[in-house]
């Protein structure tokens, strides 16, 4: 679907004007960001001291 044609059909000024008919509004699109990770919501970046609970509890039994 051409969304340009579209939107122009339904009264849309074209390319640079915004939607709103009075002219007010956005005339750029939003950028959008994608998350390129799988680590979850919030988390920057991986941590791989956190991922090795099992190496410090290991440590922790030995040093007791």
């Amino acid at each position: 679907m051409d969304t340009a044609a579209y939107l122009t059909s339904q009264g849309w000024a074209g390319h640079g004007h915004a939607l709103h008919h009075s002219g007010r509004g956005i005339t750029k699109p939003l950028t959008v960001t994608q998350k390129n990770n799988v680590l979850g919501i919030g988390k920057k970046k991986y941590d791989a001291h956190a991922d090795q609970w099992w190496a410090r509890a290991f440590d922790e039994t030995l040093k007791e």
